[in-house]
This record gives C-alpha cells, structure tokens and sequence, in this order.
C-alpha cells in the first residue's frame, strides 16, 4: 500500500494560517469574503485575492455575484473581478493569467484599473501558474479532496520579498480562509458516490469490452493489439454523462489491468469502424467516375483480410491505403459516398439533445412553420457580431479592439437582436413556470453578455484565411489590456462573407434537424449526408456542434474519429473474487481499499475543519500523511472525532448492515436477487413490501454505485410517494447521503406527466395526463431521457393497481426491449414490480377504461412483456392469526382470486388470551362501526 503522501509532512507553510469559517447558506459565503477582505485592508496596488469554487459554472455565477456585492460596498476594484477555469479557450487563459500576475517588474504599482485583482477559479489555476502576491485565499466550501485542499492553500504567499511589501510578517501570517455551510460536506459526497465504481461495473465493462471486440476479430487471447475507442464507456451515457461516463470507464479499465484480464498500450486515434450492407444501391451515384470509385473501393473492403462477417476495424493509414488516397478530406468524402449508396455504415454516432436553457425557444421556433431560417436570436447576434468584427479590414489587412471597443459593440448588438418583438417564445424558470416578457428579455441579454458574444471571435477563427490573436498591451508600463487583432488574409475584398453566411444557414439546418428528428443518437455519417457536407472540410461538421453546445442549444458529445489505446486480452474469463487465495480476490481487496481510502479522505478534510488552533491541525495533517492504509487512516479519524459521529458511522455503513440484519428469508431474496433480472415480487398485506422495496433501492445506491437519477420509482398514489420519500430519506441520511434523495426519480404515474410535459398540461384534464403524455413519447421518443435522463431501474410499488393506460406508460419508460438486454449493456433496463393481486381496489378504473376489473390479465400482459423472475412475500408482521383466517375466508368470495399467492403465515402472537377479533354482519347487525371502534379504543 502506498503511502498518502509524504511521511510525517505538512505541504501548508508556516506564513499561511487556515481558518474554517461556517455561515448559514450559500449566500452568506461572498459576505464573509467581503468582510474578511475590508477587515484585513486588502490593498489591491500589492496583492491579489484568489477564490476557489469547485465547478465552471459556479466560478462565473460566483464572479458575477462578487462584483454586485463590491460595487454595492463602492469598492474599488468591483470591476476587477474575473474567473478562471479549464473551460476557457488558451488565448482567454494566458491573458487572464497575465492580467492577474504581479506587474513585470516584480513591484507592487500603483496603477492597477485594468488589472484583475480578484480572480475565482477552479483547480484548474493549478501547476505552473505562480503568482507571488496571492495575500488572500478563500475556499467557497471544501475541495474534493484532502490533498487538493492542501495544494490550493499552498498557493497563498510563494514570494517573500512581496509578502514582506504587503506587511505580511512575523506575527501576522497570510489567511486561507474556507467559507462552508453546513450542507457542503453532503454534497461532496453525494458526488464522490455519483464517480465511485463497483465490482459489478467492472465486469460490466469487460462485457462491453469483450462484445466490442467480437464485432471485428474472434475474440481471443494473444495476438497484434486492438484498438479501443476511448469513448466507448460514453456510448450510452446520454448527452449529460459523457465525461463522467470516459471518466469511469478509463478507470475500470485500469483495474481490469490490475486483475491481468487485460494490457493497454499506447495512444493512439482509434480505428474506424465499418459495417458492409448486403443491398447498396449505387444508382444514388450520378457521376459514373464517382461510382466507380465507391464500388473499387467497397470491393477492396469486402477483400480486407481484417473483415469479420460484415464488421471492419480498420485504421485510417489501411484506409486511405485501400481507397488510393492521400488526404484525410479526400477519404472522408469517399466514405460519405459509400454510404450514401448504402453500400456501408460508418458506425460512429453522436449524442446530441437540446438543452434546457433553449427549450422554450426551439418548441416554439418549431411550431411557427413559416418562421424563416436562422431567426434564432442568438445566432443571429453572434454572426453579426463576427460580421462586425470583419467588416471594413481589407485584403492583407487587420484591425485592433481595445476593452471599449469590444464592449461597445457587445452592447450594440444587444439592442439590434433582443429586441422584445423579436421574441416569440416565453422563457421560463428552472421550475418550468412562465417568465413576464422583459424578465425573460434580461435573462437573454445577460446570457448574451456574460457568456455568448466571445464566441464571434472563434467564429472569425474558424472561416478561411482569417487570424484572431489575443495580445496584453501596456500603457505606461503600468496598465495592462487585453487586445484582439483581426487579420483578413483573403486575396479579394469581403471574401469572408460567403462562407460566413454558409456557415449560419447549415448551424440553422443543423439545429432544425435535430429539433424534428425526435431521438438524441445519429449517426455522424448520415448527420454528415442530411445536411449536405460531404464535400466540406473534414472538421466542418464539427465546428457546427461547437457552435451549437458554445451559444446553448445543444449538449452532448461524439467525433468521427476519437481517441483510442492499444488494447490486448490475457484472460477472458469474468472476475470472480469468492475464491480468497485467488489473484482476484487480492485484487479486489485493493479496488475496496482504494474506495474506503476516497472517503475516509474526504471525512478528513470534516475533520480538519474542525480543528480550531494551528497546532491542531499541523500536528493532525503531518499524521495523516504518515497513515498508509485505510485502517490507519480510521484509527486517526477516531482519535479526532467524537464516538458515533455521522460521518464515521456512515463509512462503517452500520445503518445498511443493521437493516439487512433484520430481514427475513424471504425480504432478503429480494432484496439480495440479481441485478439482471426484471422481477415481480407477489406480496401478501403486512409483509413489509415497501420496506423491502426500500432497501433494494438502497443497495443500487450504496454497494452498486449506481447513480440515483438512474433509479426511477412509481406508486399509485401520493400517499405513498411521500411513504418512500420519508423512508428512503431516513436511510440515506443515515448512510451519509442525505442529499441524494433528491436525485431519486419518485413519482407517481401523475407526477410523472407533469414532470415531463410541464405547462403542456396546463389546462387539461386531470385524467387524461397519462393519454396526453404516451403520446408525447411516440412523438418524442428523446423526451424522457431529456427531462429525466438515462433510467436504468424502474421499481413500481402498489402494481395490484395497474391499468391498461399506466401499462402502455409503463412500457415507454421501461421498453421490454431494453429489459431483455444482456447483462453488461449499457442500454439495459431493468423492472421491478411489487404488489398484491388480491388487494386491487381500484379495478374500476379498469372498466371505466374498457378493460376487466380484475388485475390478473395485467399481471400476465407484464409477464409476457418482461419474463419477470417471480418471489413470494408471504410473512405477515402486521396482523394476529385469527385476523388472517378470517380475511382469507372472505377473499373466497371474490369472484377471481390469483392462484399464485401463497397463504399468509402470521409472525406476531398475541401476549394474551382474549378473543382478539369478531366478524360483524352489516346485513343483520346494524352496528355503527364508527361506534365500535370507540369501544376497541377504550
């Protein structure tokens, strides 16, 4: 085992003090900021102020935040605030870099109006960069990790002499400050569970692997190496999980390394993959030079010695080889062709949804039919403001914008293209309620501003023979600027303007395509061939996905070709670590340490927190680095926190253990069955079925890793909604994840409707939601997984109760194509229903919608559909066994009963010998009940 870090170390020099300050809520963080920073006389002409968050889009919100709060203080440097993360392109970085660094003369000076002086960053202000003058550090809540914290406070005073110049010495060292809620150490880790791996994902993952792999060669030990698309694990991620999805597969891909089932090699651009169609039809080829072309160099495929059946991975070298073709563009082009003439499929896809900010606007610029291409008013701004840019620099010659200029031209466009009449659409809040006109116009404009307009100058970059450069000029020697030079290398007068005006109308063809297309994966090829790019750059497709993701219109993610690592099989056989003198086995114990050391090291980082003195938390962070295992680790955590604390207890995950302890046989074969199994759980009154179903829910979440917005769970009714709200909430926060049930997908079959249609149902009838929203499915089968994301557990509670119209609903959130999926694909969907057929109370509802009051055809319409395992709750915790009898005797007299329940066994005896329940006859004893059950109150 390796050690955390350096023995016996402390990497947080003796000129920097940490303080953990704790305020009320989020708001309240920038406050104490601006309170520490006038406390402490922040002089901006010596130091800078560097504030970490941990997200892009919190260090832009947090930046706007700031200077709002510091011009209403009247301070200074209010408009000297900018943010810094990776998502900035490198021109933008170098110049805030060098805006923030100390002057170049290494002395403070005295003019600093165009310097930024407090920069928000994420980590990504990391290695490299050293600015000496950091005097002020804050953290706007806690790192992701312990050693990440440490780092980024390491940041704070690395110059001596400028320390000394800001009246930074002995007695008053620098202060790091970390600005948490109490709500911020939930929250890491609920997103360190949403990045943890499983067991079962790795083998998951090798299944994925292994399935890749038959699609091109046998799959065998041995042989040349093979390369693996690097985006595979983001196949079926959806357009949200993309990174995420690279992320953890890259690491599952290390641990199947470390389990011998695999080798990587080297780097490398991946492979294209093919597939041969039996039928093409050439004719689609007018030119006959052209199709000649394809069908020599489809044949020569079909010839390929690495052809599998109809499947090739070829690299791109054997392509351009096999084609007679020298450049890139000119394969491209080629492979377009032949797929045009359906003679193959280029099986690369891209996953592209429309993005919530743009929602509103692309529904209703698809309703309005003669609305005129490119009326969207961003994109609209966004090309003018690069023809702005362009127009007036002659042949061979360029032009230069200062800060102002950029500004005034910023603000120009503004009012030429967000003009209220050119909005059609009504904006709405994150809670899908309508916005008034000019609030919904602000937030246009803002978005425009803040974010949008920056991307004309990588629009300019993007045309042919025009340059844009980002230089830092200095007036006097003192005042640094950004400048951006504009250089047009075109041998004739406005000839940027043609494939300006190209490049708008295909963003507009792209975005109209995706918008009617009602899916979220294409195919990059035919993406390619719809919207009439064959004979475009290669890249041409590429910077029209930038385009649209850089303005907010779409998410998600793909390339033609991506990355890949060389990839050779040693051992096929899955991983299995119940031998424990396997290598597997040992293994295993090290993939489980490594998860046990991610969270003890982020508890801590709890734990430093709370250390008051100096001395605390130098004596506790030099111990820590001497830990060398997770058991190490624990014992010091211990030492430092108080018996039971929530984190700790949490860690142990005493609450899961404790209600496994208490199942019984028959919950636990629920509880315990497959994951690959769609199931029906047939459950008798007071078996504790909910709860059963609870803790299933709970151990996707805690022992599978599987993140909670895949879990999609439904009930008949509020009632119990709010049941399992409460019971799963109890349990997660006993697990240390209280926040995590708000990620949980709980509805019943309503809520769902409204949550996924919104202000569509405005107006409608309540019982025609679920006709309402099946039909939006047909017609928008990307509708689910935009609004809900990618489910890949669907639990239904109460399913007695079911009905034609919430089975057919039930069939576009679960599709039974899907939940027949083998184990390992990412596609899968999995079902569990659980309910007692006997207690169907609502079988009216069945008839009133032309079917049969009794559930049993639903029961075997889901059967059919799903080929559910079946399991049996039958205990009865709830009732004494006289009641049991005679509520079976008075079942007989149902008209259709379901065979398979078995007979209640009642678990609980009563402590006395009183007769404990008599059976009343309404029709000959008119006893009131409301009467009698005053009586067996008293």
């Amino acid at each position: 085992m390796k050690l955390l870090g350096d023995l016996g170390s402390n990497p947080v020099q003796a000129h920097i003090e940490m303080r953990f300050q704790r305020v009320a809520n989020a708001s309240q963080q920038l406050e104490m900021v601006l309170d520490d920073l006038e406390a402490q006389a922040f002089d901006p002409a010596c130091s800078r102020v560097l504030v970490f968050v941990r997200t892009r889009r919190q260090a832009e919100e947090t930046t706007l935040a700031l200077k709002a709060l510091a011009q209403e203080r009247s301070l200074a440097w209010a408009e000297q605030v900018d943010f810094f993360h990776a998502g900035l392109d490198g021109h933008d970085r170098a110049d805030r870099y060098d805006a923030y660094k100390p002057s170049r003369s290494g002395k403070p000076t005295e003019r600093v109006a165009d310097q930024i002086v407090v920069l928000v960053a994420t980590k990504a202000f990391g290695m490299g960069m050293d600015i000496g003058n950091i005097h002020y550090l804050y953290h706007l809540g806690p790192s992701s990790t312990f050693e990440d914290f440490l780092q980024e406070v390491g940041r704070a005073g690395r110059d001596e002499t400028l320390r000394q110049q800001a009246g930074f010495v002995t007695g008053r060292p620098i202060r790091a400050m970390c600005v948490i809620t109490n709500e911020d150490f939930g929250k890491l880790r609920d997103l360190q569970h949403r990045s943890d791996l499983s067991w079962d994902y790795l083998a998951r993952v090798q299944e994925q692997v292994h399935t890749y792999v038959k699609r091109f060669r046998p799959l065998a030990t041995g042989g040349a190496a093979f390369s693996l698309p690097l985006d595979l694990g983001a196949e079926n991620a959806g357009p949200d999980g993309g990174d995420e999805a690279s992320t953890k597969f890259r690491l599952a891909l290390h641990w199947l390394e470390e389990l011998k089932r695999i080798r990587l090699g080297m780097y490398t651009p991946a492979s294209l993959p093919l597939r041969l169609l039996e039928q093409p039809t050439y004719r689609h080829l007018t030119n006959p030079a052209e199709r000649q072309e394809v069908e020599q160099f489809v044949a020569r495929l079909r010839s390929s010695p690495l052809r599998e059946g109809n499947e090739l991975l070829l690299p791109v070298a054997e392509l351009l080889r096999l084609a007679d073709k020298r450049r890139w563009s000119e394969l491209t082009r080629l492979l377009y062709q032949a797929q045009r003439a359906k003679a193959l499929c280029i099986e690369r896809y891209l996953t592209l949804t429309i993005t919530d900010l743009r929602q509103a606007e692309l529904a209703a610029w698809k309703k309005q039919k003669d609305c005129e291409a490119g009326k969207l008013p961003m994109i609209e701004a966004v090309f003018a403001l690069a023809h702005k840019l362009l127009d007036g620099v002659g042949v061979s010659k360029q032009r230069s914008l200062d800060g102002n200029q950029w500004d005034r031209l910023v603000w120009a466009i503004s009012d030429e293209q967000f003009r209220s009449w050119r909005l059609y659409w009504e904006e709405v809040d994150k809670n899908n309620r309508k916005l008034p006109p000019e609030v919904g116009r602000e937030k246009l404009v803002t978005d425009w501003q803040k974010k949008r307009a920056k991307f004309a100058l990588k629009l300019v970059r993007m045309l042919p023979h025009t340059r844009v450069q980002s230089e830092l000029t200095y007036r006097n020697r003192h005042k640094p600027q950004v400048m951006q030079l504009i250089y047009n290398g075109a041998q004739q007068d406005k000839a940027w303007q043609q494939p300006l005006r190209e490049l708008q109308t295909n963003l507009t063809k792209l975005l109209a395509y995706v918008v009617q297309a009602g899916k979220d994966k294409f195919n990059y090829a035919d993406l390619v061939l719809e919207l009439g790019l064959e004979d475009a750059a290669p890249d041409y497709l590429n910077n029209l996905l930038f385009l649209a993701r850089a303005l907010g219109y779409l998410r998600g993610s793909g390339t033609l070709v991506p990355m890949g690592i060389e990839l050779f099989l040693d051992d096929l056989a899955m991983p299995d670590r119940r031998d424990q003198a396997s290598e597997d086995y040992k293994v295993s114990v090290a993939f489980e340490e490594g998860l046990r050391l991610k969270e003890l090291r982020l508890i801590a980082l709890q734990c430093l927190a709370n250390l008051k003195t100096p001395t605390k938390q130098d004596s506790f962070i030099k111990r820590y680095f001497q830990c060398d295992s997770s058991e190490a680790l624990l014992k010091l955590l211990e030492e430092y926190l108080p018996e039971n604390h929530p984190s700790l207890a949490a860690f142990q995950k005493e609450a899961l253990l404790k209600a496994e302890n208490n199942l019984s046989e028959q919950q636990r074969a629920v509880y315990e069955a497959p994951l690959e199994d769609n199931m029906q759980v047939l459950a008798g009154p007071g078996s504790g079925k909910t709860h059963t179903l609870t803790l299933r829910v709970a151990r996707l979440v805690q022992k599978e890793k599987v993140p909670p917005e895949q879990i999609l769970v439904l009930a008949y009714n509020r009632a119990v909604v709010v049941e399992l709200k409460e019971r799963l909430g109890k349990l997660f926060r006993a697990l240390g994840y209280g926040r995590l049930i708000q990620r949980l997908h709980i509805h019943t079959f309503h809520s769902i409707c409204r949550r996924c249609l919104g202000a569509e149902l405005d107006g409608q009838d309540f019982d025609d939601w679920g006709k309402l929203f099946v039909r939006a499915l047909n017609q928008n089968p990307g509708l689910l997984e935009r609004k809900l994301g990618s489910i890949r557990y669907v639990f239904v509670d109460e399913f007695q109760d079911i009905t034609q119209l919430r089975l057919n609903l039930l069939e576009r959130l679960a599709p039974p194509a899907l939940a027949r999926l083998p184990k390992g694909d990412e596609a899968a969907v999995r079902i569990c229903v659980i309910g007692d057929p006997n207690q169907s109370i609502y079988g009216y509802e069945r008839v009133k919608e032309g079917g049969e009051m009794s559930p049993v055809p639903y029961y075997r319409a889901f059967e059919t559909s799903y080929a559910p395992a079946t399991r049996y709750l039958s205990n009865n915790y709830r009732s004494y066994p006289a009641i049991l009898t005679e509520a079976a005797g008075m079942l007989v007299a149902n008209e259709v009963l379901f065979a398979e329940m078995p007979q209640l066994e009642a678990l609980r005896q009563p402590a006395h010998s009183r007769a404990y329940c008599e059976v009343l006859d309404c029709q000959t004893d008119p006893t009131d009940w409301k009467t009698k059950v005053w009586e067996v109150l008293a």
